[in-house]
């Protein structure tokens, strides 16, 4: 399809009135499109009423978000160190495979497998609800490693696998995102 044919199926307007527009009075709309938007991209709006690329991009903000969610309520309930310690060995079993996909079961034999000294103890928490984190806390006493594997384990599995795929490819840009005070981050972030 010709540029001249989407411009006049998007707009519905004819041929004439299109080259009026585009060439002599130059409205800025084409020049928008142009910079914005591939012509097979308006294709697909026009057969589909979407364009791929768009729809990727806002499912990759959802899944940060709700990744730095998952993220910040693991930091309420572990040390830093365990934390760390967890994703370094998730981001291990990433950048190991073949295939660049990490298997949860894998994940949690690897986890179970460290020695208690790769769970620092801390306080911890009841989940009761949902706060902005997606995690509410009541303390509770100190977790033994056991403990914090289990409580570990149950999160991760409690995750959607789309998620838990965003989770172990993107941890970097996670780990950056959640250390943004909510206060400088966009409202519709906080939701």
């Amino acid at each position: 399809m010709r540029k001249e044919q989407v411009m006049m199926e998007l707009f519905g307007f004819s041929a004439p009135t299109y080259y009026k527009w585009s060439k002599h009075e130059k409205r800025k709309i084409f020049q928008l499109l142009d910079y914005a938007f591939s012509n097979e991209e308006l294709i697909e709006f026009i057969q589909t009423n979407k364009i791929q690329r768009i729809e990727n991009a806002q499912d990759d903000e959802y899944l940060l978000i709700l990744a730095t969610r998952f993220y910040r309520g693991l930091m309420s309930h572990l040390t830093g160190q365990c934390l760390n310690a967890i994703f370094r060995l998730l981001d291990q079993l990433y950048n190991e495979s073949e295939n660049k996909k990490v298997n949860l079961e894998d994940f949690i034999a690897k986890l179970y497998c460290q020695p208690d000294s790769f769970f620092s103890k801390r306080i911890s928490y009841d989940s009761i609800g949902n706060d902005h984190t997606g995690f509410s806390v009541i303390p509770r006493g100190i977790m033994s490693a056991n403990e914090i594997k289990l409580f570990i384990v149950k999160k991760f599995t409690s995750l959607e696998n789309e998620l838990f795929t965003y989770i172990y490819k993107n941890i970097h840009k996670i780990k950056y995102n959640a250390r943004i005070p909510l206060s400088k981050r966009n409202k519709g972030d906080e939701q």
